[in-house]
């Protein structure tokens, strides 16, 4: 990315030792120049101070009618992305202090609200949760579901650095479209590739990513999320086998945390009283998705946009609850319910996870 006439790019650079810099990104692809603006000492980019500065900088600094937001660094879906890494002595510490959904929430607002936030290589980021909670502060959201698609934005910037200075006054809905025509068009990931282990080469190979415009209606998902999450606590204790089978058959990512939404939802529309709640559900996340890209060879029931589920894979799906990751997740639970999401706020679908894994017992001490 690089500033044209009518396009200022600034970044805020954290390094591991030294102080954070606002830079003046100019120059050309072949000869970037980078001017530094402003040294910051120490931030911590897991805390929302660093991001509201770095906007009301921006905003007082360089005034414009439209702001895009990028985050890189690592992402971890409803947890957020960009915990912060910093030297104690020789030690690297990481503090996995996220930036909540919250905590860009209240950035975010703080200016106002924004045309664009972009997750240009956290994983994880094209989940619900984040979405719901910045429906109100940022019109397009672009996030990868699975792991990160790092290598997908190298080669595209300069065209939608282009796109932004042609065409200053896209509606949103089409430049989050055109955003990942140039990420499917420039992808190539030949380059790193090679690197990985031949297991994962076959998710790198392929970039997704999900593009939600913001001014659809997301409190229609919300609700549709609700009668879903309502209509399983119904049918919870007759039909908790098919549920569990379900789970462990659907499309999830990175650690088994989080789930494909709608390919879970469509493999339980069959039990009786579900059918309903879940197409409805199914719908609304297919209608809050505006354009994707979907990596089929390696996740070929993603549809663009994940939830938190977690469950270990297993043989028996009873199981699934109850080996070495069972106890990760009773912390994670209080974390989820915690953690100031609008979505526990607004949904039940905390309340089925709690109903859940309360109602399922450890297999192994089953009556008979």
């Amino acid at each position: 990315m690089r500033s044209t006439p009518n396009v200022n790019v600034i970044m805020l650079e954290d390094t591991f030792e030294g102080e954070a810099t606002v830079w003046l990104v100019e120059g050309t692809e072949s000869a970037p120049v980078l001017t530094s603006l402003a040294k910051w000492g120490e931030i911590n980019t897991g805390d929302d101070a660093a991001l509201t500065k770095i906007l009301a900088y921006g905003a007082e600094t360089f005034p414009s009618r439209r702001t895009m937001l990028m985050i890189y660094q690592h992402g971890a879906a409803w947890r957020g992305s960009s915990y912060d890494v910093h030297p104690i002595g020789t030690r690297e510490v990481r503090t996995y202090d996220y930036l909540t959904p919250e905590e860009m929430r209240l950035s975010l607002d703080s200016v106002g609200g924004i045309d664009a936030l972009l997750f240009t290589a956290p994983c994880l980021m094209g989940a619900i949760e984040p979405v719901y909670q910045l429906r109100n502060s940022t019109d397009l959201y672009i996030g990868s579901e699975p792991r990160s698609g790092f290598a997908a934005w190298v080669d595209a910037l300069p065209e939608i650095s282009q796109l932004l200075s042609s065409q200053p006054d896209l509606p949103v809905e089409r430049l989050g479209a055109r955003i990942l025509e140039s990420l499917d068009r420039h992808y190539d990931p030949s380059d790193y590739i090679h690197t990985m282990p031949e297991e994962a080469q076959v998710a790198a190979a392929e970039v997704a990513m999900t593009a939600v415009a913001s001014t659809l209606d997301l409190d229609a998902l919300a609700s549709a999320l609700d009668a879903f999450a309502l209509a399983l606590l119904d049918v919870l204790e007759a039909s908790i086998e098919e549920i569990l089978s379900a789970r462990n058959d659907a499309q999830d990512f990175t650690y088994e945390e989080v789930v494909d939404a709608v390919d879970f939802a469509k493999r339980i529309e069959s039990i009786p009283g579900l059918e309903t709640a879940s197409a409805a559900f199914q719908t609304e996340v297919t209608r809050s998705i505006t354009a994707a890209i979907f990596n089929e060879r390696a996740f070929p029931g993603g549809h663009g946009l994940s939830i938190f589920f977690p469950f270990r894979k297993n043989a028996d799906p009873l199981m699934g609850l109850y080996n070495k990751y069972a106890p990760k997740f009773d912390g994670q639970r209080a974390q989820y319910a915690e953690s100031g999401l609008s979505l526990v706020a607004d949904t039940h679908w905390d309340e089925f996870l709690d109903a859940l894994h309360s109602l399922v017992r450890d297999p192994n001490s089953r009556d008979d």
